[in-house]
């Protein structure tokens, strides 16, 4: 099992009700089990960093 913690710095560029997302930068922290993450310092330890886009409702990394 696995838990994710995204978060972005920024608006979506397109966020309305019948359009697609379009979306970027959005930072993920993926834990598993033994890694551990620090919500006020946005750091984490043996986890997985990574940032995605979403660009018209597809997802890329």
């Amino acid at each position: 099992m696995f838990h994710l913690f995204a978060r972005s710095n920024q608006a979506p560029s397109v966020c309305q009700s019948g359009t697609p997302l379009t979306y970027a930068n959005i930072s993920i922290y993926k834990l598993t089990e033994g890694s551990s993450f620090n919500l006020n310092t946005w750091s984490g330890s043996g986890g997985l960093s990574y940032s995605l886009d979403v660009n018209n409702g597809v997802v890329t990394s």
